[in-house]
Protein backbone atom coordinates (compact mmCIF):
# COMPACT_ATOMS: atom_id res chain seq x y z
CA UNK A 1 0.00 0.00 0.00
CA UNK A 2 1.49 3.28 -0.88
CA UNK A 3 1.92 5.87 1.82
CA UNK A 4 3.33 9.63 2.02
CA UNK A 5 5.02 11.60 4.54
CA UNK A 6 4.01 14.76 6.59
CA UNK A 7 7.12 16.80 7.06
CA UNK A 8 7.28 19.00 10.08
CA UNK A 9 9.45 22.09 9.67
CA UNK A 10 10.65 23.59 12.37
CA UNK A 11 13.76 26.18 13.62
CA UNK A 12 14.26 23.72 16.22
CA UNK A 13 16.27 20.41 15.40
CA UNK A 14 13.53 17.45 15.35
CA UNK A 15 16.42 15.72 18.05
CA UNK A 16 15.87 18.59 20.06
CA UNK A 17 11.81 18.41 20.47
CA UNK A 18 11.78 14.54 19.97
CA UNK A 19 9.57 14.49 16.53
CA UNK A 20 9.87 12.33 14.84
CA UNK A 21 8.77 12.07 10.87
CA UNK A 22 4.77 11.08 10.94
CA UNK A 23 3.75 7.87 8.68
CA UNK A 24 0.20 7.89 7.52
CA UNK A 25 -1.08 5.48 5.46
CA UNK A 26 -3.11 6.41 2.13
CA UNK A 27 -6.84 6.29 2.27
CA UNK A 28 -8.65 2.54 1.36
CA UNK A 29 -10.24 3.93 -1.31
CA UNK A 30 -12.16 0.10 -1.59
CA UNK A 31 -12.80 0.41 2.41
CA UNK A 32 -14.45 3.99 1.61
CA UNK A 33 -16.62 2.43 -1.16
CA UNK A 34 -17.86 -0.38 0.71
CA UNK A 35 -18.66 2.07 3.92
CA UNK A 36 -20.67 4.40 1.57
CA UNK A 37 -22.76 1.83 -0.11
CA UNK A 38 -23.49 0.85 3.40
CA UNK A 39 -24.59 3.95 4.84
CA UNK A 40 -26.59 4.40 1.55
CA UNK A 41 -28.42 1.23 2.02
CA UNK A 42 -28.63 2.10 6.00
CA UNK A 43 -30.48 5.74 5.00
CA UNK A 44 -33.17 3.91 2.43
CA UNK A 45 -33.82 1.39 5.04
CA UNK A 46 -34.56 4.26 7.89
CA UNK A 47 -36.16 6.89 5.38
CA UNK A 48 -38.26 3.98 4.16
CA UNK A 49 -39.67 3.19 7.36
CA UNK A 50 -40.96 6.39 8.04
CA UNK A 51 -42.67 6.73 4.74
CA UNK A 52 -44.30 3.28 5.34
CA UNK A 53 -45.76 4.98 8.27
CA UNK A 54 -47.62 7.51 6.28
CA UNK A 55 -48.77 5.59 3.48
CA UNK A 56 -50.11 3.29 5.55
CA UNK A 57 -52.20 5.68 7.39
CA UNK A 58 -53.07 7.00 4.25
CA UNK A 59 -54.08 3.62 3.06
CA UNK A 60 -56.00 3.31 6.77
CA UNK A 61 -57.87 6.78 5.99
CA UNK A 62 -59.97 5.69 2.85
CA UNK A 63 -60.55 1.86 4.78
CA UNK A 64 -62.13 3.94 7.69
CA UNK A 65 -64.06 6.28 4.94
CA UNK A 66 -65.68 3.33 3.52
CA UNK A 67 -67.39 2.29 6.86
CA UNK A 68 -67.69 5.30 8.32
CA UNK A 69 -71.40 7.56 7.07
CA UNK A 70 -70.24 10.68 5.50
CA UNK A 71 -73.72 12.37 6.47
CA UNK A 72 -76.74 11.92 7.78
CA UNK A 73 -80.02 13.84 6.95
CA UNK A 74 -83.00 13.71 9.09
CA UNK A 75 -86.28 14.82 6.88
CA UNK A 76 -89.83 14.51 7.06
CA UNK A 77 -89.66 12.11 4.59
CA UNK A 78 -86.77 10.19 4.74
CA UNK A 79 -84.06 9.65 7.44
CA UNK A 80 -80.82 8.72 5.04
CA UNK A 81 -77.48 7.33 6.20
CA UNK A 82 -74.82 7.99 3.23
CA UNK A 83 -72.01 5.66 2.93
CA UNK A 84 -70.22 5.73 0.06
CA UNK A 85 -70.54 2.96 -1.34
CA UNK A 86 -74.61 2.64 -0.25
CA UNK A 87 -77.13 5.88 0.61
CA UNK A 88 -79.32 3.63 3.53
CA UNK A 89 -83.03 4.81 4.43
CA UNK A 90 -84.01 4.32 8.14
CA UNK A 91 -87.80 5.71 7.78
CA UNK A 92 -89.81 3.02 7.95
CA UNK A 93 -91.58 2.25 4.68
CA UNK A 94 -89.79 5.05 2.89
CA UNK A 95 -88.55 4.08 -0.78
CA UNK A 96 -84.79 3.79 -1.77
CA UNK A 97 -84.00 7.27 -3.33
CA UNK A 98 -80.81 5.49 -4.82
CA UNK A 99 -79.33 2.88 -6.04
CA UNK A 100 -75.50 1.48 -6.03
CA UNK A 101 -74.86 3.00 -9.71
CA UNK A 102 -75.16 6.47 -8.22
CA UNK A 103 -72.33 5.71 -5.53
CA UNK A 104 -70.29 3.77 -7.55
CA UNK A 105 -67.89 6.52 -8.80
CA UNK A 106 -67.37 6.82 -5.24
CA UNK A 107 -66.57 2.97 -4.57
CA UNK A 108 -63.75 3.48 -7.50
CA UNK A 109 -62.15 6.56 -6.31
CA UNK A 110 -61.92 5.14 -2.77
CA UNK A 111 -60.36 1.48 -4.14
CA UNK A 112 -57.63 3.75 -5.54
CA UNK A 113 -57.27 5.60 -2.70
CA UNK A 114 -56.56 2.58 -0.62
CA UNK A 115 -54.49 0.37 -3.89
CA UNK A 116 -51.91 2.94 -4.50
CA UNK A 117 -50.38 3.53 -1.31
CA UNK A 118 -49.84 0.08 -0.54
CA UNK A 119 -48.32 -0.71 -4.33
CA UNK A 120 -46.26 2.22 -3.57
CA UNK A 121 -45.06 1.03 -0.43
CA UNK A 122 -44.34 -2.61 -1.75
CA UNK A 123 -42.50 -0.76 -4.70
CA UNK A 124 -39.95 0.94 -1.82
CA UNK A 125 -36.91 0.35 -4.39
CA UNK A 126 -37.84 2.86 -6.64
CA UNK A 127 -38.22 6.44 -4.92
CA UNK A 128 -39.66 8.08 -8.44
CA UNK A 129 -42.19 5.34 -8.90
CA UNK A 130 -43.65 6.27 -5.10
CA UNK A 131 -43.49 9.78 -5.62
CA UNK A 132 -45.46 8.92 -8.50
CA UNK A 133 -47.94 7.49 -7.02
CA UNK A 134 -48.35 9.13 -4.40
CA UNK A 135 -48.83 12.42 -6.48
CA UNK A 136 -51.70 10.41 -7.92
CA UNK A 137 -53.19 9.17 -4.49
CA UNK A 138 -53.55 12.72 -3.38
CA UNK A 139 -55.08 14.08 -6.95
CA UNK A 140 -57.57 11.31 -6.15
CA UNK A 141 -57.98 12.54 -2.54
CA UNK A 142 -59.25 15.80 -3.60
CA UNK A 143 -61.35 14.88 -6.41
CA UNK A 144 -63.08 12.63 -3.71
CA UNK A 145 -63.65 15.45 -1.30
CA UNK A 146 -64.84 17.91 -4.39
CA UNK A 147 -67.02 15.03 -5.48
CA UNK A 148 -68.32 14.21 -1.64
CA UNK A 149 -69.06 18.20 -0.93
CA UNK A 150 -69.95 19.90 -4.07
CA UNK A 151 -72.17 16.62 -5.88
CA UNK A 152 -73.32 14.11 -3.34
CA UNK A 153 -74.63 15.74 -0.01
CA UNK A 154 -75.96 18.32 -2.41
CA UNK A 155 -77.88 15.94 -4.64
CA UNK A 156 -78.76 13.79 -1.63
CA UNK A 157 -80.13 17.02 0.95
CA UNK A 158 -82.50 17.57 -2.29
CA UNK A 159 -83.99 13.63 -2.25
CA UNK A 160 -84.47 13.86 1.49
CA UNK A 161 -85.54 17.44 1.51
CA UNK A 162 -83.24 18.06 4.42
CA UNK A 163 -79.31 19.82 5.10
CA UNK A 164 -76.40 17.39 5.59
CA UNK A 165 -75.23 16.75 9.11
CA UNK A 166 -71.72 15.72 8.59
CA UNK A 167 -70.11 12.49 10.20
CA UNK A 168 -66.30 11.23 10.29
CA UNK A 169 -66.38 9.72 7.35
CA UNK A 170 -66.52 13.45 5.24
CA UNK A 171 -62.92 14.12 6.97
CA UNK A 172 -61.01 10.81 5.47
CA UNK A 173 -60.87 11.90 2.39
CA UNK A 174 -58.86 15.03 3.69
CA UNK A 175 -57.16 12.85 5.83
CA UNK A 176 -55.70 10.87 3.42
CA UNK A 177 -54.79 13.93 0.86
CA UNK A 178 -52.71 15.13 4.13
CA UNK A 179 -50.89 11.81 4.69
CA UNK A 180 -50.13 11.45 1.35
CA UNK A 181 -48.44 14.97 1.00
CA UNK A 182 -46.60 14.14 4.15
CA UNK A 183 -45.09 10.75 2.26
CA UNK A 184 -44.29 12.88 -1.20
CA UNK A 185 -42.32 15.56 0.92
CA UNK A 186 -40.82 12.84 2.60
CA UNK A 187 -39.60 10.82 -0.19
CA UNK A 188 -38.79 14.25 -2.59
CA UNK A 189 -36.57 14.57 0.77
CA UNK A 190 -34.98 11.20 0.58
CA UNK A 191 -34.20 11.06 -2.91
CA UNK A 192 -32.40 14.10 -2.51
CA UNK A 193 -30.75 12.66 0.41
CA UNK A 194 -29.38 8.95 -1.54
CA UNK A 195 -28.30 11.20 -5.02
CA UNK A 196 -26.01 13.49 -2.33
CA UNK A 197 -24.59 9.65 -1.34
CA UNK A 198 -24.14 8.39 -4.58
CA UNK A 199 -21.65 12.16 -5.33
CA UNK A 200 -20.06 10.94 -2.05
CA UNK A 201 -19.32 7.73 -3.35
Amino acid sequence: MNSFSINIYSEISQSELGIKLIEIPEPDLYAIEISSLFLSKKINYMIQRIQTVFMALASLSAILLFFSPVAWYYGEAHTLAFFIHQVKEFMPGAETVSSFAFVLPLVLLNFLLVILPVVSIVRFKKLSLQYSLMRLNMFVSIIMVAALLLFYTARIAKMAQAEANYEFGAFMPLLAMVFSVIAMRGIRADIRLLRSVDRIR
